[in-house]
């Protein structure tokens, strides 16, 4: 079940009906979810290219380049964005505790800004 979000309590409900032919009431149902470290509470939105391994690999990779550069050179950082509405995420029925993570996607819009930053620049 973990790996559904239900936003509301009658679709855990039904849901248990139909797998285990149980039947419950909304107030029973809440108190079991609460039993059993469930808590009404908001996904947390993660990039669907998310890839945890690459930002210290990354990081490590910055750090032997800004030690092997001399004062004269620059480390240029530069990226397009495309700004797009960000995924609304709402409240559902999660196991308390770890963070349940949520892909967001968005689309494309005309919109393209460019900008650079000068890594010598940061502290």
């Amino acid at each position: 079940m973990s790996q559904y979000t239900y936003s509301e309590t009658k679709q855990i409900i039904i849901f248990v009906t139909e797998r285990f032919g149980i039947s419950y009431r909304v107030a029973g149902m809440s108190k079991w979810l609460h039993r059993h470290h469930f808590g009404s509470k908001i996904p947390t939105g993660v990039p669907h290219k998310f890839d945890e391994v690459k930002p210290p690999a990354f990081i490590q990779a910055y750090h032997e380049l800004k030690v092997s550069c001399t004062e004269q050179e620059s480390i240029l950082f530069m990226d397009a964005v495309h700004p797009t509405p960000p995924t609304k995420i709402s409240y559902g029925w999660i196991r308390k505790g770890p963070d349940q993570l949520l892909e967001t996607t968005g689309n494309r819009t005309g919109l393209n800004i460019i900008g650079g930053l000068n890594g010598n620049d940061i502290s």
